[in-house]
């Protein structure tokens, strides 16, 4: 492969990840930083700061972007207040060497721009050599600085529990570990599509989550060979068939549910009608009959 075909390849990827946050961001702060996304205001949308962070960074627009992806974005808070979160991307795999640097490096220059901490998050796709992840620490001549960041490495996650997770997030990222397993080998591609297809069938998600995931996991898995693209499209085609059956059907049971329910409701509404109906009948037949309406009202339970 050419440095160009490289070089389009890496940005895909690149955009993947992106869109992918901008997308899920909820579901991102609900898996891999909790405490954030409990006091965020999850009903308001956060405010993403890419021309900010390159102005904070000195990197102008005719410039190229780092070679790995970072995002800044400000996170409202429920309190009203916001928070502002980096969140470094590394897309380079074993690449981009001092990494804990820049993290440090980065948040020095955020730190001394917006004067607020910002929360930080790497998500490595790929191992580091003799390079110690989500922390920093230097020390000069009894000065000493010790930097700890949220840090998640690919690598160390778990298939099993990533695919059993109730999160897309979770799902894509199970996505992007199966896209390295299978990177040359497009038999495998077809399988890890099969599988997370049949999958995400399983799942309770809205249709939108469905359609926007289904998305980011075939752009990174990347599928080439012609004829199994055409094997994967007609089993996606069965697959959403046979979900939108069975959702039909679903549907179809629940309202046939709820009016099972209210014919039900009508009848025991309608026993309680007539049974009234009968005592403001005896009633009026007791009065008619010389008792008194207070003797009558007392005899069949009603009201004067």
């Amino acid at each position: 492969m050419d440095e160009e075909s490289k070089q389009n390849e890496r940005f895909d990827f690149d955009g993947f990840w992106k869109d992918l946050i901008e997308r899920f961001w909820r579901e991102l702060l609900k898996s891999l930083l909790p405490t954030l996304y409990a006091v965020a205001d999850l009903t308001r949308e956060p405010v993403f700061l890419d021309k900010e962070l390159r102005d904070v960074l000195h990197i102008s627009d005719d410039q190229d972007s780092p070679r790995f992806v970072d995002v800044l974005l400000k996170i409202p808070l429920k309190g009203g207040g916001e928070e502002r979160v980096l969140l470094h991307i590394e897309v380079q795999g074993p690449g981009g060497e001092n990494l804990t640097f820049r993290m440090y490096d980065y948040h020095c220059r955020l730190f001394g721009h917006y004067h607020r901490m910002p929360v930080a998050l790497a998500i490595l796709t790929a191992p580091r050599n003799n390079e110690t992840t989500g922390v920093f620490e230097a020390s000069e001549h009894g000065t000493s600085v010790c930097y700890n960041f949220n840090c998640l490495e690919l690598d160390k996650l778990d298939d099993e529990k990533l695919q059993a997770s109730d999160n897309p997030f979770d799902l894509a990222l199970c996505a992007a570990r199966g896209a390295k397993r299978s990177r040359n080998d497009e038999n495998m591609k077809f399988r890890y599509l099969r599988e997370l297809r049949r999958l995400l069938g399983q799942k309770g998600w809205t249709d939108r989550d469905c359609r926007d995931l289904l998305l980011f996991i075939e752009w990174i898995i990347n599928l080439k060979d012609p004829e199994l693209r055409e094997d994967y499209t007609s089993f996606k085609d069965e697959t959403e068939e046979t979900r939108m059956r069975f959702k039909a059907l679903s549907t179809d049971y629940i309202l046939e549910q709820g009016r099972e329910q209210g014919r039900e409701q009508g009848r025991k509404d309608g026993i309680a009608i007539g049974e009234e109906r009968a005592r403001h009948s005896i009633m009026e037949r007791l009065i008619a009959g010389g008792i008194s309406p207070q003797q009558a009202a007392a005899f069949t339970g009603l009201s004067v």
